[in-house]
């Protein structure tokens, strides 16, 4: 396979897709805007895990959230809708980025003890257990994954962060009143059920 023709030809029935978006022209840069983030976030994924200890919670959750897509499909959108008020377009954004946090602490949730045996230096938990037990953690990974109380920790610290961000986005919801925002947050409520019962989809 030829992958850099495949991703030109991807990459174009992508564009021609999009370009007859009715505001596709208004929101075209904002599109390339968030399509760099997720670019970025997959070479930041790759530079932690060839670049020995270069791994912090600061950058990770700048950069590793965009992964999850959440605000460019919200510009994708914006591209369809026809009355939405361009002035809520910062708070909408600012919406959305809660939103892609909340959306990749609900997939840390279901995947984060994969992410501990494959040793995924962009995972935010191989950052949050080298916190607490230092570098030497990974040569005593097994031991750790079968203490349970560890695991139970983790999650609970996830749940506890994912309700404090839930909570923010639904005092921001209703200031956005050309999109029925409340009813986009009741979506992640429902995606992070699926996240919580670990369904074997996710």
């Amino acid at each position: 396979i030829n992958y850099l023709q495949l991703t030109k030809k991807v990459w174009a029935e992508i564009i021609s897709e999009i370009s007859a978006y009715p505001n596709f022209k208004k929101y075209a840069e904002m599109f390339n805007f968030d399509i760099r983030q997720l670019l970025n976030s997959m070479y930041y994924s790759r530079f932690v895990n060839t670049t020995r200890y270069s791994a912090n919670r600061i950058e990770n959750a700048s950069y590793i959230p965009h992964g999850m897509l959440v605000l460019l499909q919200g510009t994708l959108d914006l591209m369809c809708s026809k009355n939405f008020d361009e002035r809520e377009l910062g708070k909408l954004r600012h919406l959305l980025i809660i939103s892609q946090r909340i959306a990749r602490i609900g997939n840390l949730y279901n995947t984060y003890s994969r992410e501990l045996l494959e040793r995924d230096s962009s995972s935010e938990v191989m950052l949050r257990f080298q916190e607490e037990f230092d570098y030497g953690f990974m040569f005593k990974l097994d031991k750790i994954l079968n203490y349970e109380r560890r695991y139970l920790k983790f999650e609970e610290s996830l749940k506890k962060e994912w309700i404090q961000l839930f909570e923010s986005a639904q005092l921001l919801a209703p200031e956005i009143k050309s999109i029925n925002a409340t009813m986009f947050l009741k979506e992640r409520e429902f995606i992070q059920d699926a996240y919580l019962k670990k369904s074997d989809y996710w």
